[in-house]
């Protein structure tokens, strides 16, 4: 399994594809109080950030029951890598758009939870 090319590649991805929740649960809330001084709205940011999360593993396994775990993946990590490229930009669009982009930063990446069993059952075993 380790010398197949699926296994790296789905290595690769799943490890590069979870630096972004890593930083969006840990230093989300940092990087707001660079520029937001309602620290109840980040805390409350941060809990519907956990309902998106639960959410969004939910919504991603079912399209990629629907559309297939390889269409998936690509619309999900193209969704993904440009909320996190243009998540510095929340700086100019304020409280709404830092709330609209942790939301979906995290929402979006919570799907490659959900594809982890399914890409090691297609492809793997």
């Amino acid at each position: 399994m380790v010398q197949s090319l699926h296994f790296w590649v789905f290595f690769i991805i799943f490890g590069l594809g979870r630096c972004d929740f890593i930083f969006m649960n840990s230093l989300s809330k940092v990087f707001g109080e660079s520029f937001i001084n309602n620290d109840h709205f980040l805390a409350t940011t941060g809990a519907i950030a956990g309902l998106m999360n639960g959410s969004g593993r939910l919504v991603w396994g079912f399209l990629s029951d629907v559309l297939g775990i390889q269409k998936t993946l690509m619309v999900q990590t193209g969704v993904l890598t440009l909320l996190m490229f243009s998540f510095y930009a929340t700086k100019l669009g304020g409280e709404v758009m830092y709330f609209v982009w942790v939301s979906a930063i995290i929402f979006t990446s919570a799907g490659g939870f959900s594809f982890t069993s399914r890409c090691c059952n297609d492809f793997l075993w």
